[in-house]
């Protein structure tokens, strides 16, 4: 028997594919694909493990009245099918030909299951540490935790972007005042405070709706060392909103940023001249990339 077409959007590999929107994805990338081509794929998911024969791929794509050249529109199919999915005939991953007969998806199919699509506002980090040169730090912070959460998983999980955020540091304005402006159902805030070569970067994850903290967690880092500080942080929040992470969304995070504490620090020095946006500053800024590159080459 046929299985029916699946309600959810499924995983295979690294892809996901999205039957009711007709869309195939990476990650938050799109995978163009023809129609026809999409059907195909389409069907060896719904019949994962099984046989799908030529003909039932003739019926399914052209329909039994319609004159084919059903050798060529199949080879045509599946080989757009394997370009889009980045594999070979000789080499199978997702689809295997079965000589003679037609062909079996191979790869293992995970359901999606559906959740809520939420809104998070990553408040710009305040220092409260008294001490101006910890700014570049505190701003550095804010950019990176807004960019890693941004990369988690943007089919379920939307970041407002810094330029938004950004105007929130020292306002006056009430919690639901500043989500209600940026549309957003979950605000983090956050602080650090610096004393003696010792960080403490303190985050709490608020529901807008009831204004209720679901996370808050406290870090005590040495000043060299808050270049790790991202990536757990994300995680926790990301966690704490039910936002589940595969371990290649994970590995990806871990990749954007250096191992090496002084590029690192020399990084965040040169966004926060980035950002002030004069000829002065940007100088300054490639000044601090340059050193940090110098530093780490990768």
């Amino acid at each position: 028997m046929e299985a029916s077409e699946p309600r959810h959007p499924v995983r295979f590999g690294i892809f996901e594919l999205h039957s009711t929107a007709f869309e195939l994805r990476r990650g938050a990338r799109r995978i163009r694909l023809e129609r026809r081509p999409m059907e195909l794929l389409m069907l060896l998911v719904e019949r994962a493990s099984h046989l799908v024969t030529r003909d039932e791929i003739v019926a399914r794509l052209w329909g039994t009245d319609v004159f084919v050249d059903a050798e060529a529109g199949i080879n045509t199919a599946i080989r757009k099918v394997r370009r889009a999915l980045g594999e070979s005939a000789e080499r199978p991953v997702y689809i295997e030909t079965v000589l003679g007969k037609g062909y079996r998806f191979i790869a293992p199919v995970i359901s999606v299951a559906a959740s809520t699509h939420v809104t998070v506002a990553v408040l710009p980090f305040a220092n409260l540490s008294g001490d101006p040169s910890h700014d570049y730090l505190a701003d550095g912070l804010t950019e990176e935790t807004i960019a890693a959460l941004g990369h988690v998983d943007p089919h379920r999980l939307s970041v407002i972007g810094r330029t938004s955020a950004v105007r929130y540091r020292k306002t006056r304005k009430s919690l639901p005042e500043i989500a209600r402006e940026l549309g957003a159902s979950y605000v983090v805030e956050s602080s650090i405070r610096g004393e003696d070569g010792l960080l403490r970067i303190t985050s709490r994850l608020i529901r807008v709706q009831d204004q209720s903290v679901l996370w808050s967690a406290a870090y005590d880092r040495q000043a060299i060392n808050v270049l790790r500080l991202q990536r757990k942080l994300c995680r926790a929040i990301a966690d704490e909103i039910r936002v589940r992470l595969s371990p290649e969304r994970v590995a990806r995070l871990g990749r954007r940023q250096t191992h090496n504490s002084d590029a690192y620090d020399l990084y965040l020095r040169g966004r926060q001249a980035w950002n002030q946006l004069t000829p002065t500053t940007t100088q300054r800024a490639i000044e601090f990339y340059t050193r940090a590159t110098a530093i780490d080459a990768d």
